[in-house]
């Protein structure tokens, strides 16, 4: 799966402007995610094309870059969330991003974005959503 990212000035307006680059070409959004930090907006969009998506806010001038995102499953217990962190902290790699996506009968699927997803590939294999 992959998320565009948007970071860029925050201001009134800024989602419906986005929304509307994309709905002229007929993208649809999927899922968006925006939070405000410092006067900057993070605005993280699905879309079913995003490789079109992204050209497209180029060409309206948002600095926006894809990224390939994983989906995990967990189960929803307390210290899950904690033991996968574990091995991400002990093969020394950080990841960009990481949030709950969803959470029902008795399992988490979590969404985590990292700079080497090859090496992350391996450390998740047995909870990666394919």
């Amino acid at each position: 799966m992959k998320q565009i990212l948007v970071v860029t000035e925050d201001r009134p307006g800024l989602i419906a402007d986005i929304g509307s680059i994309l709905a002229l070409d007929g993208l649809n959004i999927d899922r968006l995610d925006a939070e405000s930090i410092a006067g900057r907006a993070i605005v993280r969009i699905w879309v079913d094309k995003p490789d079109r998506a992204l050209t497209l806010l180029a060409e309206a001038e948002y600095q926006a870059v894809g990224e390939q995102v994983l989906l995990i499953r967990l189960e929803d217990k307390p210290g899950a969330l904690a033991e996968l962190m574990e091995r991400f902290s002990g093969a020394g790699i950080n990841l960009s991003s990481i949030r709950f996506v969803s959470r029902q009968g008795g399992q988490a699927i979590v969404a985590l974005t990292a700079t080497r997803t090859d090496l992350v590939l391996d450390l998740v294999k047995d909870c990666l959503i394919r």
